[in-house]
């Protein structure tokens, strides 16, 4: 009997051990550095790599630009710009969900970068133009955006610019505002909760550059990326 309960006791320990965690231990940055990230944190992840995405906000106000946090508080006028890094190709969608309720494409802007998957990268922008910004309007209230990372283009994202996966011309679809209806679905939003809920995992941490961001990844069960992984960002718009 002794002799079980040391063997058990010594199978508890080295479960606890470190680099002996469970799949789903660690942080969400440690996961999205696993494969291309800095040696230490390779070895803290010891985890095969998951795709998923860092996101970092660039403010500009009064003139100055700088790094800031996704809990920082904004203001009318103030202009932002998000940095995407990818540690794997996939299909990259940014929608804006507004105080009407409606969702708005911010990225894909054309049919064309609907159809091409983003590569790893090291700094993705949106705007995607040179010199452009995101800016806060005079309405207050909380600005939510969702970035999703897919493995093939979403069908609804494909039908708002009246085309399907492959590119083609959707025949039923009569007006432009049909193929736009598509994007606000109950179907499509349906799929956007359940994979921000089940198949994502996301934590805010210092990134390689040493600004805040969010490092969002799939959860173990999705590293194939069955399910689109989503990130909710919800950035604050004071009075």
């Amino acid at each position: 009997m002794r002799v079980w309960i040391g063997l058990l006791l010594m199978a508890f320990a080295f479960a606890l051990a470190p680099g002996n965690a469970g799949a789903q231990d660690g942080s969400a940055k440690d996961f999205f550095y696993a494969e291309d990230g800095p040696q230490r944190a390779r070895q803290r992840a010891r985890v095969a790599p998951r795709p998923g995405a860092m996101v970092k906000i660039e403010l500009k106000r009064d003139g100055k630009v700088r790094w800031v946090s996704p809990g920082t508080r904004f203001y009318s006028g103030d202009k932002v710009r998000l940095h995407i890094r990818l540690n794997r190709s996939g299909y990259l969608t940014v929608l804006n969900l507004g105080s009407s309720g409606r969702i708005q494409r911010l990225y894909p802007s054309s049919l064309e970068m609907a159809s091409r998957p983003v590569g790893t990268t090291m700094d993705f922008t949106i705007p995607t133009a040179p010199g452009l910004w995101l800016e806060f309007d005079e309405r207050p209230g909380a600005e939510r955006l969702q970035i999703v990372l897919s493995a093939k283009p979403l069908p609804e994202v494909m039908a708002s610019f009246g085309a399907n996966e492959s590119g083609a011309a959707v025949a039923s679809a009569s007006s432009e505002e049909e193929v736009v209806d598509v994007l606000n679905s109950k179907a499509f939003r349906g799929v956007l909760e359940e994979a921000s809920k089940d198949f994502t995992i996301s934590s805010e941490d210092t990134s390689t550059e040493g600004a805040v961001a969010v490092f969002v990844v799939s959860t173990g069960g999705n590293a194939n990326l069955r399910k689109p992984i989503v990130y909710n960002l919800a950035l604050r718009h004071g009075a």
